[in-house]
């Protein structure tokens, strides 16, 4: 009998059907619920869906086929989304698709859920989404955003359920840059986005289930609705018939599949780590094989399962197919950088050669690769894994997962596991499925059969990588890049920063917005008080106007930031300064040269003098900064760079004077200066703006302004008082 045994609380109710498949072994050696499973549950059909054509086309008719209720959880989403780009018919998007379905069947409703995305991910999103759903469809469509979740983690699972009949689980979400074919053709016209840009091949995988594993699915939507949203769904009435595609031929029928989750522990509930459990009790299993296709490869606890089974003299070969690089600077400065350091030690634990680590090629790419997204693990031909979870940290206990696995427990079904495996491989390596079976029939080796098959043209090539120039991976913290349990935000400021720092910081805070109320103040007193008749606005319009013209103020700019460094200046009053004499566009360029140049200057100083002059200076306070300067590199600069840490120049010659090379402390200050710079310039532009229009909207806007940003630090002075006196 299946059983929940996830001591989460509220759980979803349990299903409908509670039989486990006959012919299926009652001991399973590997799955267990309650330890590395939620459920075991039968599934009537699976089918296996390789690459965004074959997901979109079952998606679509068996969203045709749903009588009563439609479910989606989503990491991410796109109204716009192209469905039905590899057929002669009207085009079909998303939005669109789900707005008629809900018209032409009065009983049908679709249910949305979506993970309430960090800011971080805009740029990569349809913008508002819960809008642009919402104008396209009635009221038989609604969309909610998830937030429920720990600071840093994210909702990850992808699951679609249709009447509680039939489920779609895997890597797949319904977003932009996700269709593709099987041949990942590198000049493919179809392959383009809601914003008409055109993307990299994309590899992905996603399983469909009929059945009572269905129903398990929708009680999990549902779960999550009445948590996120506060109100409970009605499981649907039983469906005249399962909405399953006739065009998808099953890979298995009749089999008991078990779901594992991660929900990482969130406000009372304890967290569940069925799915990391169930990656090391799969891995302990393998006799012959190992094959995972992952996204990322950086979990801690995978990779040390992973080195032990090497070490073993008569271990079993493990073959990884992930993606050539990381997509994006911010991915190949953490993620990649962490998988760089996880594979070099699985090499250096791998004493017998059973390692193989691949990158799908496809021909005429140039730098381009294809995007392996897919979330697979095949142990020998007894053990297959699909869903969300990456090999990751963050996936094994901070963001909310789902994966579907299966056991064989005869011959029929260890058939369908190898057949499955060859289909991947023989994907990746341009040759039909057979022959990758008949090769590992031969060859008595899976990894022995892959090199054999491998080919100058389209196939898998090893890879061999190394990190950026400026990049130290062993440097990078995991625990703040990938982490595996949920980060509180005094956790995290006590991690970077020292007590002494963290203590001195709030006087700081306070010391700033006085400056911007003082400011705010004095664009009053020169429209109605005093000051008006010593300095008008007209009058000081003509001298910034004046001052900015020629190469010479850009060299007064640049020496006052040096100048102001030396003297321990606030660099966010030299900032507001350069804002209010120079105009929007060329202000923040200068306040962000000006800003380089003196960091760059006094990061020297800090070299020269030393590490012994520097902290005679700075004070013994600044030891543990230094540390920590050091240990996290451009990633740790960026992030102090927004933090009220110590005075700016401090900073720089603390970054000198320890082990943080110029590179990372360059780029660093680079990318955590940005947001501040355009920040204040952007606000002693407004100051600016009512000095030359002082009508009553401006003045209001500057004062409105300052206003709130004193607020906000009195809230987060009585914020950090709380948590102090709570610590103590």
């Amino acid at each position: 009998m299946d059983k929940d045994t996830s001591g989460q609380k509220p759980s979803p109710a349990p299903p409908r059907e509670r039989t486990r498949t006959s012919g299926q072994s009652q001991g399973s050696p590997i799955l267990q619920p309650g330890r590395n499973a939620w459920r075991l549950a039968r599934a009537e059909r699976l089918a296996l869906l390789v690459d965004g054509q074959e997901f979109f086309d079952a998606f679509v008719k068996a969203a045709r086929q749903a009588s009563h209720s439609l479910y989606i959880l989503s990491w991410d989403i796109d109204s716009k989304l192209h469905l039905n780009r590899d057929r002669d018919e009207p085009p079909l998007y998303l939005g669109e698709f789900l707005s008629h379905l809900s018209e032409e069947r009065s009983q049908l409703r679709v249910h949305i859920l979506n993970w309430d995305f960090a800011m971080i991910y805009a740029l990569e999103r349809e913008f508002m989404p819960i809008f642009q759903l919402g104008w396209r469809t009635d009221g038989g469509v609604h969309f909610a955003l998830d937030g429920k979740h720990p600071l840093g983690a994210s909702h990850h699972q992808k699951v679609i359920v249709a009447d509680d009949e039939l489920a779609l689980l895997g890597g797949f979400d319904l977003a932009r840059n996700r269709w593709d074919t099987n041949e990942h053709a590198p000049d493919d016209p179809r392959r383009v986005n809601s914003k008409q840009q055109t993307y990299g091949p994309f590899h992905d995988v996603q399983a469909m289930v009929q059945g009572p594993a269905a129903a398990c699915l929708g009680e999990l939507f549902r779960w999550r609705w009445q948590r996120s949203q506060g109100e409970e769904l009605t499981a649907p009435p039983k469906a005249e018939s399962a909405p399953w595609p006739g065009e998808v031929a099953p890979a298995f029928q009749d089999i008991e599949v078990a779901l594992a989750r991660t929900l990482p522990a969130y406000d009372g509930e304890s967290e569940v780590c069925e799915v990391e459990r169930l990656h090391l009790d799969a891995i302990a299993s393998a006799r012959r094989s190992i094959l995972m296709e992952n996204q990322y490869l950086t979990s801690w606890k995978i990779g040390q399962a992973l080195a032990e089974r090497l070490r073993e003299p008569h271990g079993p070969e493990i073959v990884l197919v992930l993606p050539k690089r990381a997509v994006g600077w911010l991915e190949e400065s953490t993620m990649h950088a962490l998988r760089i350091r996880l594979l070099s030690r699985l090499r250096e634990a791998d004493e017998h050669g059973r390692l193989k680590v691949y990158y799908p090629h496809v021909p005429g790419l140039g730098d381009g690769f294809v995007n392996v997204h897919s979330k697979v693990l095949i142990v020998d031909d007894h053990f297959l894994k699909v869903g969300s979870a990456n090999a990751s940290n963050r996936s094994m206990g901070l963001d909310t997962e789902c994966d579907l696995a299966l056991e064989a427990g005869d011959s029929e079904t260890a058939s369908g596991i190898a057949a499955f495996r060859d289909r991947l491989l023989g994907e990746h390596l341009d040759v039909p499925p057979g022959e990758v079976d008949a090769a590992v029939r031969e060859k008595g080796s899976l990894l022995e059969a892959v090199e054999a098959l491998r080919s100058p043209d389209r196939s898998l090539r090893e890879l061999s990588e190394h990190p950026p120039d400026w990049l130290d991976p062993e440097l990078l913290d995991k625990d703040l890049l990938d982490p595996e349990k949920p980060i509180e935000a005094k956790s995290l400021v006590k991690k970077i920063l020292p007590s002494e720092t963290r203590l001195a910081s709030k006087g700081k805070l306070i010391g700033l917005v006085i400056i911007l109320v003082v400011l705010g103040g004095l664009a009053v007193a020169w429209r109605w008080g005093p000051l008006s008749d010593v300095l008008d606005a007209s009058a000081l319009a003509s001298w910034a106007y004046q001052f900015s013209r020629g190469p010479a103020g850009v060299l007064l700019v640049f020496g006052a930031f040096l100048l102001g460094g030396a003297v321990m200046l606030p660099v966010t009053l030299l900032m507001l300064a350069t804002g209010l004499v120079y105009g929007p566009w060329l202000s923040p360029l200068y306040a962000l040269g000006g800003c380089l140049l003196s960091a760059v200057a006094f990061y020297w100083i800090g070299r020269l003098l030393g590490r012994e002059a520097v902290e005679r200076l700075a004070g013994d306070g600044l030891n543990e900064l230094s540390r920590r300067l050091a240990e996290h590199g451009v990633i740790n600069v960026a992030i102090m760079r927004n933090l009220p840490v110590a005075p700016f120049t401090v900073v720089n010659l603390v970054a000198g004077a320890s082990r943080i090379s110029f590179r990372d402390f360059a780029l660093g200050t680079l990318l955590g200066l940005l947001p501040g710079v355009i920040l204040f310039t952007t606000f002693a532009g407004r100051v600016k703006s009512a000095l030359q229009d002082p009508g009553p909207w401006q003045v209001a806007a500057v004062v409105a302004a300052a206003a709130g940003l004193f607020l906000l630090a009195a809230w987060s002075k009585r914020h950090l008082a709380a948590e102090e006196k709570a610590d103590s």
